[in-house]
């Protein structure tokens, strides 16, 4: 409806209360982190952790590294969890998918 000059009562009808004004939605800015990175990546962090056990052990195991004190104090938790925790059979079993020759298939050292 175009201003004239016929009223307020135009004017009223103008402004009205029932219309609203469009909002342009803002765009990505790409600086934005979401919430999930903040739960997924210790999550994988963590994961990557116990899976790395496996491989490094089998290197140790043929010579291809040695087996330094970083080394063993980088994974002594693991080492604590597969002695003194519910997880010595889970983590016994995945490290004798690696080395069989110290882990037998129920998780125990051989």
């Amino acid at each position: 409806m175009a201003w004239t000059c016929g009223g307020i009562s135009e004017a009223v009808e103008l402004f009205s209360v029932d219309e609203k004004p469009e909002i342009a939605p803002q765009e990505e800015t790409g600086k934005h982190l979401n919430w999930q990175w903040f739960v997924l990546l210790p999550v994988v962090m963590a994961v990557l952790y116990v899976l790395s056990l496996g491989p490094v052990i089998m290197l140790v195991d043929k010579g291809r590294i040695s087996g330094t004190s970083s080394l063993e104090a980088f994974y002594h938790p693991l080492e604590r969890a597969y002695r003194r925790t519910i997880f010595h059979k889970p983590l016994g079993m995945y490290l004798h998918l690696w080395v069989p020759r110290k882990f037998d298939k129920n998780g125990d050292m051989k």
